[in-house]
């Protein structure tokens, strides 16, 4: 913002700017200070213009990507035994831990059970 005051004794012009490293500087401890979106929203609504240069916009991306990616994992195919049906396991790659069973191997054995008791029901019949 430049100020310029009328002539008197003579022209006088006043910089009020702020130079362009400086303000950068301050964006920068703004940033910083912002490690929530509560706080950047806060910061928006008090009306702070909060510039996003490309490096910060290219960590933000990256923040994000990496929160979606979760925990490293790896899959174990195998047959169950009494029904013969393909079973999938998510597993925690760090800790060997049965994340998900697709189909749940409880309800294999609960249809293998089931199979079971139809087939003695019927065999009885005979």
């Amino acid at each position: 913002m430049n100020t310029n005051f009328p002539p008197s004794s003579g022209s006088v012009s006043l910089d009020r700017s702020i130079p362009a490293a400086a303000s950068q500087r301050i964006a920068e401890r703004m940033l910083s200070s912002i490690q929530t979106l509560k706080q950047l929203k806060a910061a928006e609504l008090k009306g702070e213009k909060i510039p996003v240069g490309d490096e910060h916009l290219v960590m933000a991306i990256e923040r994000a990507a990496k929160s979606l990616q979760g925990k490293p994992t790896y899959l174990e195919v195998s047959v169950h035994e009494k029904t013969n049906q393909i079973m999938v396991k998510v597993l925690d790659y760090e800790t060997g831990d049965t994340l998900r069973e697709i189909p749940p191997e409880k309800t294999l054995d609960f249809i293998a059970k089931i199979w079971e008791m139809a087939g003695l029901i019927v065999d009885e019949r005979k």
